[in-house]
């Protein structure tokens, strides 16, 4: 079988699309030795994005690459919104296509596609108008092509049943996986937090600075916490809307690395994150896997998967969350050992390799 993937995605690199794109490609290949593949991306101006990791798979033999210089906002015009061109003409004939995301091309094979999140339709004051806009679009031909849908987690696979009015039984729920480098020593702690000045306790957000992830309400209920020699540390990049404001104590980490990121993990006292809606949540688990005590939010996906093994709030109450990150802080070191270690079980559940089998699957049994 010939299957081809569009991973335009990667370009918008640090991203939760990024990181899902390149890991079930990864791990895909790695699996199946039987089909072939084909990745298809298209950028202007970061075509190299495409070509340097085609490069770094080092497994050539049944992978072609097309990779194209359009831009996404022409390929979003002429897919999205025109829906003309088959995939087949930029790729060659196929027998499925797997999309997700972005941009949605008309095709004379089967299609798949990837449903990270309803946000644009549930919380679209949450996205950039544009996104939103390109969403709906995208999402109105995998309603009308009859598209098989993977969606991450069963809260999303409710919110398509109900929003997008998509029979379940064309919809497969293939959860993510947490990169392996979460909870293993590769550097050593003492190394990263001397290259980012961490010289005391401090607690850990991880999120793109946006609304929806409620980093402000965060830096809010710091101010109200009562050990007054704590940081707080939130690592992501600027997103869009308004940013959060600064406050003693509160540092910004752009972007760090994966391996780096393990660590900040590992040795905050807490994981923070209280997003007002997630498809998915990655960054909890990889905390867990780190040997982190996670507060997260009760929206969403997070507490399907989260389970029993992290405090939840409610995002929009500051005094919420200021009262379980105190209560976190309080624990004895032998409940902390206890929750750390089933958070580490917890985690572990959650590999690409598992995503990569169950997508393979899906592949079969739709075709």
């Amino acid at each position: 079988m010939k299957i081809g993937i569009d991973i335009s995605q990667i370009v918008y690199q640090g991203s939760g699309v990024d990181s899902y794109t390149r890991n079930l490609v990864k791990s895909l290949f790695t699996l199946d030795k039987k089909n072939e593949y084909i990745l298809f991306g298209s950028s202007l101006r970061r075509k190299k994005i495409y070509l340097d990791f085609y490069n770094s798979l080092n497994i050539h033999n049944k992978i072609l690459p097309k990779f194209y210089s359009y831009p996404l906002t022409f390929l979003n015009q002429l897919w999205n919104n025109l829906h003309v061109l088959d995939i087949e003409r930029f790729i060659g004939k196929i027998q499925i296509f797997h999309t997700s995301d972005w941009i949605e091309a008309p095709a004379r094979c089967a299609k798949v596609t990837t449903v990270h999140d309803l946000i644009a339709f549930k919380f679209p004051q949450f996205l950039d108008p544009l996104i939103v806009k390109t969403q709906r679009a995208r999402m109105e031909w995998v309603r009308r092509d009859g598209t098989f849908i993977i969606a991450d987690s069963e809260n999303t696979k409710n919110d398509i049943v109900e929003l997008i009015k998509i029979p379940a039984a064309n919809i497969a729920v293939v959860y993510l996986g947490v990169s392996p480098v979460f909870g293993q020593d590769k550097l050593k702690a003492n190394i990263v937090l001397d290259k980012y000045l961490l010289k005391g306790p401090y607690i850990l957000a991880v999120g793109m600075r946006e609304p929806r992830k409620n980093l402000q309400r965060v830096i809010e209920a710091f101010k109200q916490l009562r050990n007054k020699d704590l940081e707080l540390l939130i690592v992501g990049k600027y997103g869009w809307g308004k940013d959060i404001s600064p406050f003693p104590n509160v540092r910004i980490l752009e972007s760090v690395s994966d391996e780096e990121l393990a660590v900040l993990y590992g040795q905050a006292r807490c994981f923070i994150y209280p997003s007002l809606y997630e498809g998915f949540g990655l960054p909890v688990l990889e905390a867990m896997a780190s040997g982190t005590l996670v507060i997260t939010s009760d929206r969403g996906s997070l507490q399907e998967i989260a389970g029993k093994n992290a405090f939840f709030v409610n995002p929009e109450s500051v005094s919420n969350i200021q009262e379980k990150i105190e209560y976190a802080l309080g624990l004895s070191d032998a409940q902390r050992l206890e929750i750390l270690a089933k958070g580490k079980q917890h985690a572990h559940k959650f590999t690409w390799e598992k995503t990569a089998e169950q997508t393979v699957n899906v592949y079969n049994r739709f075709l």
